[in-house]
C-alpha cells in the first residue's frame, strides 16, 4: 500500500506544481502575499515571493516557524552559504556556493536563488517534497493580488472561507505595503514660533537611557468577549496594532457572532471557549462550543479559559487553559492603567499572560500598552499550543 500512496503524492505534486504557475505578463511587478493556514504574513522584502522562470521562489525564513510562529512541520537551518530544511524523516539541503540542492539519499532539486541577500526557495519542489508530511500549497486569487497559502493538517479554514475571511486583513497589509513604498514628505518647519501644546499622556519607558531588551519574556494577549459591536471595536484596534491574540467567547455567545470568528480565524488570531460550572455544565459548554465553532468556521479549539470550575481536570483531558498572570488596577486614567500593566509585565521572567475584556477602556489602553511592549523588546506571541501556560 505504501507504493500506492507514494504514487498518489506524486500525482498530486504534479498537479500542484501545474497550479502553482503563476500567470503571464506584469505579475513580477504585482504585490504576492502568503499565508501560512491562517495567518497573513506582513508585505515586506523579507517574506514576499518573486517569480523566477517563470516559477513562485519564496523567501527561506517563511518555513521558520522561530519567525512566523507558525508550524509547518519543517524546521531551518541557515549559514552564510547553506539552507537547511529538515523534520524527522526528511532533508533538503541548499548549498548556495554550489548553486545545488541534494536530500539525504544525495538526489538533487532545485536549487536556491539570492536576491538582495535574501534566500529564496521553489515553493513547488519544497512542497512536493514534504507533501507526505502535510504540507500543500495553493495558488488564490484576491482582489488585492495573488496569495500563496501553505498549509498544514492543522489548518482550519478551507481556501474559499479563508480568502472570504482575510479580506480586510489583506486590505490593510496592502495599505501599509502601499504607504511604505510611498512614504508621505516630511513637512517643512514652520518660521513662526509656535505655541506651547501639553503633551498626550503616555507610557514611558525605564528611566536612564535606552528601554531594556525584554525579548526572552514572551507576552500573550487574550480577550474574554461579548460580541456585536464592542468586541468588533477590539478587533479593530488589534489589528492596527499589528497582533495576533486570543479570543474566548462564552458557547451562548457563538452563533450570534458568525462573521466576526470567521474575521478572527481568517485574520490569524485565535479562538477559544470562555467557561465556568460544574465539570458536567463545562463539558456540556466544550462540546456545543466545539460543535458551533465547525458550524461557523470548521474549526475545532482546545484553549479555554475557566471563569470558575475545575482547572487541573481540564488540563489532564488534554485542554490548554489559558489564566492571566498580569494583574494591574483599572481604575485613574487610561495610560496610567497601561503603565500599572507595564509595570506588572516587567516583573516577569518568562512569560507574562494579559486576560482582558473587550471594554471600551481595553480598546483605549492598547495602544499605550503595545508601544510599550514594543520599546522594550518584548516577544508579544500568539497565545496557542505551549504559549498558553
Amino acid at each position: 500500500m505504501k507504493w500506492k500512496r507514494r504514487i498518489l503524492a506524486l500525482f498530486c505534486a504534479i498537479l500542484l506544481a501545474a497550479s502553482l504557475t503563476p500567470p503571464p505578463a506584469s505579475a513580477a511587478d504585482e504585490v504576492i502575499f502568503v499565508a501560512l493556514n491562517e495567518q497573513v504574513l506582513d508585505l515586506t522584502a523579507s517574506t514576499m515571493p518573486i517569480i523566477y522562470n517563470y516559477s513562485y521562489y519564496v523567501p527561506h525564513i517563511i518555513f521558520d516557524m522561530n519567525y512566523t510562529s507558525v508550524d509547518l512541520g519543517i524546521r531551518v537551518a541557515a549559514s552564510s552559504n547553506t539552507v537547511i530544511l529538515y523534520n524527522k524523516r526528511r532533508q533538503l539541503t541548499y548549498n548556495l556556493d554550489a548553486g545545488t540542492c541534494t536530500d539525504k539519499q544525495g538526489n538533487s532539486y532545485k536549487s536556491a536563488v539570492t536576491r538582495g541577500g535574501i534566500v529564496y526557495l521553489p515553493l513547488s519542489a519544497v512542497q512536493s517534497y514534504f507533501a507526505e508530511d502535510g504540507l500543500n500549497a495553493s495558488q488564490l486569487t484576491t482582489a488585492y493580488g495573488d496569495l500563496l497559502r501553505l498549509t498544514t493538517p492543522s489548518v482550519i479554514l478551507n481556501n474559499t472561507i479563508f480568502v472570504d475571511a482575510a479580506s480586510g486583513t489583506l486590505a490593510q497589509k496592502l495599505r501599509e505595503y502601499t504607504r511604505s513604498q510611498n512614504p508621505s514628505p516630511s513637512p517643512s518647519p514652520s518660521v513662526s514660533p509656535s505655541p506651547s501644546v501639553s503633551p498626550s499622556p503616555s507610557v514611558s519607558p525605564s528611566p536612564g537611557g535606552e528601554a531594556p531588551d525584554k525579548s526572552g519574556v514572551r507576552v500573550s494577549l487574550a480577550f474574554r468577549c461579548t460580541g456585536g459591536e464592542t468586541t468588533t471595536n477590539l478587533l479593530d484596534r488589534v489589528e492596527q496594532e499589528d497582533l495576533n491574540a486570543l479570543f474566548l467567547f462564552k458557547t451562548e455567545n457563538l452563533a450570534e457572532n458568525e462573521a466576526l470568528i470567521r474575521r478572527m480565524v481568517g485574520g490569524g488570531h485565535a479562538v477559544g471557549l470562555a467557561v465556568s460550572g460544574t465539570a458536567e455544565e463545562i463539558e456540556d459548554q466544550l462540546r456545543e462550543g466545539n460543535r458551533l465553532l465547525e458550524l461557523i468556521a470548521h474549526m475545532n479549539t482546545h484553549t479555554v479559559s475557566v471563569e470558575s470550575g475545575d482547572v487541573s481536570a481540564l488540563e489532564d483531558a488534554g485542554w490548554s487553559v489559558y489564566s492571566g498572570n498580569v494583574q494591574a488596577s483599572s481604575s485613574g486614567s487610561v495610560s496610567s492603567y497601561a503603565a500599572a500593566l507595564l509595570r506588572t509585565v516587567g516583573s516577569k521572567q518568562t512569560s507574562a499572560r494579559l486576560l482582558f475584556d473587550d471594554s471600551p477602556r481595553t480598546v483605549s489602553a492598547l495602544p499605550a500598552l503595545v508601544d510599550g511592549l514594543r520599546e522594550e523588546k518584548y516577544s508579544i506571541r500568539l497565545a496557542v499550543g505551549g504559549e498558553v501556560n
